[in-house]
C-alpha cells in the first residue's frame, strides 16, 4: 500500500528553513553563553582564592587593588592607559597606549612594571572611564575610548618581582574597576549569561523540534 506524503510547498520549505536557522543561531548563542557563564565562574573563583599584594611574596600570583597615582603622566585625552575602538561590524580595535604604573593600596603604593598587560574583558562594563573619542561619518564608524586615569581604581592579576632589592608587580591582566566592584559586575554577567543560554537553549531545543515534527510529517507519511 502507497504511504501518502504530504506535497511540498514553497510555503513549507521556507519555514522549514526558517525554523532551523532559528534554532541553529539560538543554539550557537546559548553555546557562548554558556562558555561565558563557565569563564565567568573560573574567574570569580580566582579572586577568591588570590592573596592581596601585601601579603603576597615574590613569584606568587597575586591581586594588587587600589588607585592610580596621581603622578602618573597621561597618554593620551586624560587616560594613562587606554584602548582606542571603532564600531564596524562589532567594534575593531584601533590602537591602545600602556605603561607602568603607580598604584597606591591599603598597604602602600607599588608600582607595576611592565606595560604589556591586557585589559581584562571578560566584562564588558570592566572600566567607568570611557567616553566617545569621535563621532561616526559617512563611510566611518563612530570611535570610543575606555581605560585609566589617574586617581582612578585598578585591580591587577600578576606577580611580583625582587629586583634589584626592590619588589615591582608584573601585572597580566587589570581592569579600571575596585576588586569588590569588578566581582559584583562578573556576578551580574553570570545571571544575565545563565539567562541567555536557558532562553536560547529553549528556542533551540523548540527549533529543532519543530523541524523534526516537519520532517517526520513530509518524509515519513505520519
Amino acid at each position: 500500500m502507497a504511504v501518502l506524503r504530504h506535497p511540498k510547498t514553497p510555503h513549507a520549505d521556507w519555514l522549514f528553513i526558517a525554523f532551523a536557522a532559528l534554532a541553529f543561531v539560538s543554539a550557537l548563542i546559548s553555546g557562548k553563553a554558556i562558555v561565558a557563564r563557565r569563564d565567568i565562574a573560573d574567574q570569580r573563583a580566582l579572586l577568591a582564592t588570590l592573596p592581596d599584594v601585601g601579603t603576597a611574596v615574590p613569584g606568587q600570583l597575586a591581586i594588587i587593588d587600589g588607585h592610580i597615582s596621581a603622578s602618573v603622566a597621561p597618554l593620551y585625552g586624560g587616560f594613562v592607559a587606554y584602548r582606542r575602538e571603532r564600531r564596524g561590524q562589532g567594534w575593531r580595535n584601533l590602537d591602545s597606549g600602556k605603561q607602568p604604573l603607580d598604584v597606591t593600596t591599603a598597604s602602600g603604593t607599588y608600582r607595576i612594571g611592565n606595560d604589556d598587560y591586557d585589559f581584562d574583558r571578560l566584562t564588558t562594563r570592566w572600566t567607568d572611564s570611557k567616553r566617545d573619542d569621535a563621532p561616526p561619518g559617512y563611510f566611518r564608524g563612530a570611535v570610543r575610548i575606555a581605560g585609566l586615569v589617574a586617581n582612578g581604581p585598578v585591580m591587577a592579576i600578576g606577580r611580583l618581582e625582587d629586583k634589584d632589592g626592590r619588589r615591582v608587580f608584573r601585572a597580566d591582566r587589570l581592569v579600571g574597576l575596585s576588586r569588590a566592584t569588578y566581582d559584583e559586575r562578573l556576578g551580574q554577567d553570570y545571571v544575565m549569561q545563565t539567562h541567555v543560554a536557558e532562553l536560547t537553549g529553549a528556542i533551540a531545543a523548540l527549533g529543532f523540534a519543530i523541524c523534526g515534527w516537519q520532517m517526520r510529517r513530509r518524509w515519513l507519511g505520519t
